[in-house]
C-alpha cells in the first residue's frame, strides 16, 4: 500500500494480481480507487461486498481436492490449529505445474517456503473488507485457466459469480496454475490489450 499512498494525486497504474495476491489488490482498490484505471485477477482471489476472505478460501480449498503431499507446521502447539503449510513436491508437479516447463518445475521446488495460514479471523476480515462505493468504482478483468487444478476452473467462475460484475473475462484454455510460465504469451497479449483499452 505504500506504493499506492506514493503515487501523485493523478496518476493512474493498472494492477495484475496473481492466486493469493488478488487479495491485496482488492483492498487497494478499496483504499485508492481514484489511483487505478483496472484490476487484473490472474487466477486470483476476488474480495467482494458480499464475498470476504473465509468463505472464499473455503470454497475453493473445497474444490481443490486433495493436498497430496503438503506439509503441515504447528508453531502454536499441536493442540491448535496449523499455522503454516508447504506444498510437497508432488503436489506442485501435479497441480502447480503441470503444464510448465520441467526447468520452471525444478526451480519452483527449490524455492518453496512454508506459507502462513490466514485464519480468516475478525482482524483480517475488517482488513480486507471492501464496498461498492469505493472498491466497486474500479474496474475488474478476471483471467481464468481452464486447467489449473489449485483453484479449478469451477472455482474461478464461482469467484466470478459472487465478487462481479467485471468489466471482461478472458480466458487462457491450456494453462496451469503458473500461467506466466506455461503460457507467457498469451497472458502477456492479454495483458497488453488490457492495458491499451483501459
Amino acid at each position: 500500500m505504500t506504493f499506492m499512498d506514493s503515487l501523485p494525486p493523478n496518476e493512474k497504474v493498472i494492477l495484475v494480481a496473481h492466486s493469493f495476491g488478488g487479495i491485496a489488490i482488492s483492498v487497494a482498490m478499496e483504499k485508492f480507487p481514484h489511483k487505478i484505471s483496472v484490476a487484473v485477477f490472474l487466477i486470483a482471489y476476488v474480495i467482494g461486498e458480499n464475498l470476504n476472505f473465509t468463505t472464499l478460501n473455503q470454497e475453493v480449498m473445497k474444490r481443490a481436492g486433495s493436498f497430496m503431499d503438503t506439509q503441515y507446521f504447528f508453531f502454536d502447539g499441536l493442540n491448535k490449529p496449523p499455522t503454516a503449510f508447504l506444498f510437497g513436491p508432488k503436489l506442485i508437479a501435479s497441480k502447480l505445474y503441470q503444464l510448465s516447463p520441467s526447468q520452471d518445475l525444478t526451480l519452483a521446488l527449490s524455492l518453496v517456503r512454508p506459507h502462513p495460514f490466514f485464519s480468516g479471523g475478525k482482524e483480517l476480515l475488517k482488513e480486507t473488507a471492501v464496498t461498492k462505493q469505493r472498491n466497486g468504482r474500479v474496474p475488474k478483468v478476471f483471467i481464468i485457466t481452464k486447467r489449473d487444478k489449485i483453484i479449478t476452473e469451477g472455482a474461478q467462475r464461482w469467484i466470478i459469480e459472487r465478487a462481479g460484475p467485471y468489466a471482461e473475462v478472458k480466458v487462457i484454455k491450456d494453462s496451469d496454475h503458473m500461467a506466466m510460465i506455461s503460457q507467457p504469451k498469451k497472458l502477456s497479449s492479454h495483458i497488453l490489450k488490457i492495458a491499451h483499452k483501459y
